[in-house]
């Protein structure tokens, strides 16, 4: 019992002697708080400091990089702790290990591919070694979502030659973007790190896109035979092979023979080459008839063959601009030599950057190249010298070749001709309504009594909306410019992604000039290829005349004596057309008698000479081999002696000598 109190005893003691210390050591806190605080802010301002100092000694390391760059052999750590990667490419191969020092989201590397002026290279700190300051596009090659501080990156970098050049990119906590340069060669254990104030990404993907603007074409220059190649955002292909051989004909082919294939197919995924420079692999290839079949077609012997040089192929390589040409090789050059050809000085002056896209097959030693779809690379030229007109709009972008000329003759009557960029590839059947609206909207005011031709309306009126194998429409109408009625009459054409459009805009009141004539001129149409200034030749601005008179007539040709003068002795005759009351009533007509809206009348024998001026000019509407319009006199009556003798229109200058002549039965 004594035993049992005594220790019931000692614990109370013990209660009591833990509440009192407590009690004490509570007050005593109460009364150093102040102190103790100040001591707290001490310490942690010394942690902050010290963090501060274990930073910067990391910015100074590192340039302000959050990530660390190792040669595999310099590595400090185990590369089995490594993740391990490696990057797109068929080159040799290096070994790098990337450590983050900090939190890394969206990490990727790139490999360069070129330079862009706007592009800064500085180094991140001050330092004697040099540096490469030229800036770059580069290409990415690989993507990882982010680092971990604890596990570093182990990549398998494939790169050209002896070098290691490329960049990589990274977002912070921040998400600040950031761009570093690493270099370093083969053998060295230097590792370069700089700072990339920006970068431009190319995506070789793109590419595709940006061949979608171009024509692609493989030909020697010479000769009747080419393949024509367009390329897909998506790496789809399409194109044509011809080669014509008009001298093999026979039986049921009295036009000769072509050789032709149609082929659509794909390429792969494009690689990364060098800068400017890629390759794909020729996935497939399919033709729309059979290789080895044949057919007559429009009295022409077709026979399908494969493409002339793609076929066999494996794989393309790919030459974008601004790629060194010294990188070609000789079979390419010898392809494409006469692009780069002088004939004044009998040599060939490659520039040192591709100007435009290229195409290799090196399977077969082909070489394509190409012209940009987005520079209109045809016109159309009137070269009529019609007397008295004045150029009053002379407008041209020299970069795109688009212009917008105007030639006026005294207020009677215009002639617009202009070139404008459109997107849209137009199927001048299906699309016809919204195309003919889109550029009759761009001449008149309004439009009525539309009519269009093509060239389906009858096979003598394809040669007439035919421009050199060019889509074209022909159409006529009325309007208004700035508020006075007009009569339209105009030629549309299609040429890759430009419109081209040769219009006559004549006065309702014009007593000069009338449909007719305007008819005429938009006729003989010419497509020209830019060579040199053709340009000039966009205006009608000829030397000041005056016409006096307008005979409607059968004519014939006679030459003098002396072989140097030339004459046309004209039956004159009357065009009659439903409107003209005067003359129906003159041949005893009805509108109904009409078989085309206008009647040839009048024709008695009766004939008179008229002399044909030195500056004469004379448009037949059809192409009659060896004869193109517009002909010289000489040329026109040595045609009028070999063909029937057309109806036209006179023209006499104020010295009744004929200043012009062209046929009148068209629409």
């Amino acid at each position: 019992m004594a035993k049992r109190l005594y220790r019931i005893l000692i614990l109370v003691m013990a209660a009591m002697i833990c509440v009192s210390s407590f009690t004490a050591c509570s007050s005593l806190g109460k009364k150093d708080s102040k102190e103790s605080s100040e001591e707290d802010e001490e310490e942690e301002e010394e942690t902050t400091k010290k963090k501060k100092k274990k930073k910067k000694k990391k910015e100074e390391e590192t340039g302000g990089c959050l990530i660390k760059v190792y040669n595999e052999d310099d590595y400090p750590g185990d590369l089995s702790d490594c993740d391990e990667y490696e990057t797109e490419g068929t080159e040799s191969a290096a070994g790098f290990v990337f450590e983050a020092t900090g939190k890394v989201n969206n990490f990727k590397i790139y490999r360069i591919t070129g330079t862009n002026e706007d592009i800064l290279i500085d180094p991140p700190v001050e330092t004697d070694e040099p540096y490469d300051a030229c800036p770059y596009y580069v290409c990415e090659i690989l993507s990882v979502d982010k680092i971990s501080t604890k596990t570093p990156l182990y990549v398998t970098v494939h790169v050209p030659d002896l070098s290691t050049d490329m960049v990589f990119s990274y977002e912070d906590k921040d998400g600040n973007l950031s761009f570093y340069r690493v270099q370093t060669f083969k053998g060295s254990d230097n590792i370069d790190l700089y700072y990339v104030l920006s970068a431009t990404i190319r995506d070789s993907n793109e590419v595709y896109a940006d061949m979608e603007n171009y024509l692609f074409y493989f030909t020697s220059g010479a000769g009747g035979w080419e393949t024509d190649m367009r390329v897909h955002e998506d790496g789809s292909f399409e194109g044509e092979y011809y080669d014509f051989n008009m001298g093999e004909i026979g039986e049921g082919y009295p036009d000769g023979t072509v050789y032709r294939a149609r082929f659509s197919g794909h390429l792969g995924e494009m690689r990364d080459v060098d800068y400017n420079r890629y390759e794909a692999d020729v996935l497939d290839i399919e033709y729309e008839n059979e290789p080895g079949t044949e057919e007559i077609v429009d009295d022409m012997l077709n026979i399908y063959t494969e493409a002339y040089g793609i076929a066999g192929a494996k794989t393309l390589e790919i030459y974008a601009p601004e790629m060194g040409t010294g990188f070609l090789s000789d079979e390419y050059v010898d392809w494409v030599y006469w692009q780069f050809y002088d004939y004044e000085s009998d040599e060939m002056h490659l520039p040192a950057e591709m100007p435009t896209y290229g195409l290799f097959n090196p399977d077969g030693g082909y070489g394509f190249y190409s012209r940009s779809l987005l520079v209109n690379n045809s016109i159309l030229s009137s070269q009529t010298d019609l007397p008295g007109l004045k150029n009053i709009k002379s407008d041209i972008d020299y970069e795109s070749n688009s212009y917008d000329f105007t030639d006026e003759y005294e207020g009677e009557y215009f002639i617009r001709n202009f070139a404008c960029f459109d997107d849209k590839t137009y199927d001048l059947k299906n699309d016809q309504d919204e195309f003919v609206d889109k550029y009759t909207d761009m001449i008149t005011d309004n439009k009525s009594d539309l009519y269009i031709f093509d060239s389906d309306d009858d096979e003598w009126m394809h040669d007439l909306v035919t421009v050199e194998g060019k889509e074209c429409l022909y159409a006529i109408w009325n309007g208004t410019v700035d508020g006075r009625e007009v009569r339209c009459n105009a030629k549309f054409v299609q040429s890759d992604k430009f419109v081209l459009v040769y219009a006559i805009v004549i006065n309702k009141d014009s007593k000069v000039m009338d449909g007719e004539l305007a008819t005429f001129v938009l006729s003989k149409l010419m497509y020209l290829m830019p060579y040199g200034d053709m340009h000039d030749y966009l205006t009608t601005e000829g030397e000041d005349a005056t016409v006096a008179k307008v005979i409607l007539a059968e004519v014939q040709a006679k030459t003098s004596k002396d072989g140097n003068t030339y004459y046309l002795v004209a039956d004159e005759i009357d065009l009659v057309t439903e409107n003209d009351e005067e003359l129906l009533k003159k041949y005893g007509m009805t509108a109904d008698d009409l078989d085309y809206d206008f009647e040839i009348m009048g024709e008695d024998g009766k004939t008179v000479e008229y002399k044909i001026s030195d500056k004469a000019r004379f448009f037949i509407q059809y192409e009659r081999s060896p004869y193109y319009n517009p002909m010289w006199p000489k040329d026109f009556v040595g045609l009028l002696n070999e063909y029937p003798d057309p109806p036209m229109y006179i023209f006499l200058d104020d010295n009744d000598n004929v200043i012009l002549g062209y046929e009148m039965y068209l629409p």
